[in-house]
């Protein structure tokens, strides 16, 4: 199997409502990185924010994520409007609803509590059109 993607980025936001080690776990679940970064924000009203971050580059590590999408049947959603989640970079963007992470399910969502996935494809040369064939195959091939 041909590697397609270089790079998985994960990053989830934790508000101050939120209790850090449940947003850990629902990280760790999707990514299966125990142990991620963290960043300090604000939020608009001056509230923290924790930002978690992970980052998968191992090519095992990034199959395994890509056989738990197709283990929790988000394969077909996501094949299904892949082309809306390539930017002109080759770049896949997927959204994780975070609740349902921490419960030990995977749910690709559009709104805004989640954890995020930003993959980079490798295609050459870099263009969308090319990041989609070659995303889009490996993503089957499955």
């Amino acid at each position: 199997m041909t590697e397609a993607f270089r790079r998985l980025d994960f990053r989830v936001h934790v508000h101050a409502t939120e209790e850090e080690d449940r947003v850990r776990e629902a990280l760790a679940f999707l990514s299966g990185v125990e142990d991620p970064a963290v960043e300090q924000a604000e939020g608009h009203h001056g509230n923290p924010i924790s930002i978690l971050i992970a980052s998968l580059d191992r090519p095992s590590d990034i199959r395994a994520f890509w056989d738990r999408v197709r283990d929790h049947g988000q394969m077909t959603p996501l094949l299904a409007r892949l082309g809306k989640r390539l930017d002109a970079r080759g770049q896949l963007f997927l959204r994780f609803d975070k609740q349902e992470a921490y419960r030990g399910r995977m749910k690709l969502v559009r709104h805004d509590d989640v954890v995020s996935v930003k993959g980079k494809v490798a295609a050459y040369p870099a263009r969308r059109e090319r990041a989609l064939e070659v995303s889009r195959a490996y993503l089957e091939e499955g």
